[in-house]
């Protein structure tokens, strides 16, 4: 017999992006996420997630999927980069990956992207890496002032 068909690369893509994205996160899409619904304990759980999975380097690989040009690659994409954005080491290690890869600029591309839930990903990733360098600079000129 023939041996099984392969998914297609985009959609084994597709699927493990979509899969990290409810797993860091609330699973809900990202303009449903300030439903009520959610406890406090449930979103300290998702934070939590969102650490473990930042610390096995997921961070990286899905920065590498921001190339493609399916857009519900796209959209899985960002969803999962908005859910590890939480944690804020997450969003150091975007702004250093920043440097080389040039995801910020993607990000930022995709803000206008007509698919709804794909730009608000990508704003709320965005938004959650400016609040972590404005947290950072904060702490930083809080430890400069005290040693004026």
């Amino acid at each position: 017999p023939p041996p099984p068909s392969l998914l297609p690369l985009r959609l084994v893509i597709r699927y493990i992006a979509m899969a990290i994205a409810n797993c860091s996160g609330s699973g809900l899409p990202v303009h449903a996420k300030a439903s009520p619904k959610l406890s406090q304990g449930q979103l300290a759980r998702f934070r939590s997630n969102a650490s473990i999975f930042g610390q096995l380097g997921t961070v990286a690989n899905l920065v590498s999927y921001l190339t493609s040009t399916d857009t519900n690659v796209l959209c899985q994409t960002s969803r999962a980069l908005a859910n590890l954005t939480v944690a804020p080491e997450n969003c150091k290690e975007l702004s250093a990956i920043d440097k080389t890869e040039g995801c910020i600029l993607r990000l930022s591309m995709l803000v206008g992207d007509s698919n709804r839930e794909l730009a608000e990903a990508a704003a709320e990733t965005l938004e959650h890496v400016v609040a972590a360098r404005r947290e950072l600079q904060g702490e930083k000129s809080t430890i400069t002032k005290k040693w004026r």
